[in-house]
């Protein structure tokens, strides 16, 4: 999108790679009173780049395999948002599981504050895949060609 204003290409694989290693070692060597977050954070943003580069890198060789332009141009639509909003619904729905697991066992420990607080995340982890999950539906896009 930006390559015609400087007239050089996109950073591509090295650029990508290189913002990840940096946005790691930054949230590792920078801890701040939300340093639980930062490790959230980071490895939620590297496993959704990396989940979109598979399934870009996937969409792309099945196009270049059959002749079609890429997924993207052309009139043509790209999936590969969608398995990215399938990964992380993954993701938060095993979360949710674990948490909830976790504060039932905490509850029936009698350790109540523990338990009710992992029940509490394992409920707003259960939300975000849910919505995740529903923004991964291809329904959505079938409906939005309409």
């Amino acid at each position: 999108m930006y390559a015609g204003r400087w007239g050089r290409r996109p950073p591509g694989w090295a650029g990508a790679i290189s913002g990840l290693v940096t946005f790691a070692v930054t949230a590792f060597f920078v801890p701040t009173v939300a340093w639980g977050v930062n490790w959230i954070a980071s490895v939620l943003v590297i496993y959704a780049l990396g989940s979109y580069v598979v399934a870009l890198t996937v969409e792309r060789r099945r196009a270049m395999r059959l002749g079609l332009p890429e997924p993207g141009t052309d009139g043509t639509t790209s999936f590969a948002e969608f398995v990215v909003f399938l990964a992380i619904a993954a993701l938060f729905a095993l979360t949710a599981l674990g948490l909830t697991v976790y504060g039932i066992a905490n509850e029936l420990g009698a350790n109540r504050g523990e338990g009710g607080a992992a029940l509490g995340l394992g409920v707003a982890a259960l939300f975000v895949a849910i919505f995740m999950g529903l923004f991964a539906s291809p329904l959505l896009l079938a409906r939005r060609r309409r």
